[in-house]
């Protein structure tokens, strides 16, 4: 996670400070040894990250190019093969060829997930399927991509409102997807998920207008439902939304209209 922070308000502006970003108006500036830095990088490919015999020419070849920095990757899976057990020894390996080499280095890291895919996960948690749950796809086999079981409310800002997106169950196929397509309707899909609205103007309040539940043939949205009271989130204190149950993933099209 990166943060941005006012000039003068790093408790560590000297040279002696660690890399940061720091904002100054509308820019936001990488900051080392207390001074900005531009960074003329070369990015390597993820394999080549993954073991030391194939980062030791590494090195020396980028400084020669006449870049100043490297962004290589940190997967989970080699630096904890084995649970509560960390082995560092090829991050302190890069961090020594830069410094060798003279050159800054950005590490990236490869979690849980790495392009919403779970490929760079310890041996121990993909073997793990109770623990480490799984997405599923249509017909119930299970995909190599976590489930994400601790960040349970996801919140963002579409137009004109703030959305939050609830998970309501622990299961494999929890989530979902919210699209706008105009100034107070969306388009959601999910499973085991509230979608929440509340107006960016906080003088004002939102409520639901109607929601239809469909699917898309060829590009064209069906309705095929409208929704009662009972299966929507109407206005009420807790939020104005959808709710998506668990037994099945559903497309649903809200429309809303904001008072005072």
């Amino acid at each position: 996670m990166s943060q941005c922070f006012h000039r003068g308000s790093y408790p560590g502006s000297g040279p002696d400070s660690i890399p940061h970003l720091e904002k100054q108006g509308t820019a936001v500036h990488v900051v080392v040894h207390g001074k900005p830095m531009l960074l003329i990088a070369g990015e390597l490919h993820n394999s080549t990250c993954g073991g030391f015999a194939s980062m030791r020419p590494v090195w020396r070849r980028m400084a020669e190019k006449n870049l100043n920095s490297v962004i290589a990757t940190v997967s989970w899976e080699l630096v904890e093969p084995e649970e509560g057990r960390f082995d560092f020894s090829l991050v302190d390996s890069m961090i020594a060829g830069a410094r060798s080499a003279e050159l800054k280095l950005v590490l990236i890291w490869f979690g849980s997930w790495k392009n919403a895919s779970s490929v760079y996960i310890p041996s121990w948690v993909k073997r793990d399927y109770i623990r480490f749950p799984r997405v599923k796809d249509e017909h119930g086999k299970p995909l190599e991509i976590l489930v994400d079981t601790v960040n349970t409310v996801q919140k963002m800002e579409l137009g004109d409102f703030k959305i939050e997106a609830r998970l309501t169950g622990r299961q494999p196929a929890a989530g979902g997807l919210i699209i706008q397509l105009g100034p107070e309707t969306f388009i959601a899909a999910g499973q085991s998920l509230d979608v929440l609205f509340f107006p960016r103007d906080e003088s004002l309040q939102v409520a639901v207008d109607r929601v239809d539940e469909g699917v898309f043939r060829k590009g064209e949205w069906i309705p095929e439902r409208r929704l009662n009271g009972d299966e929507v989130h109407e206005s009420t204190w807790s939020g104005t939304g959808l709710k998506f149950p668990g037994n099945k993933a559903g497309i649903q099209k809200i429309v809303l209209y904001r008072y005072k």
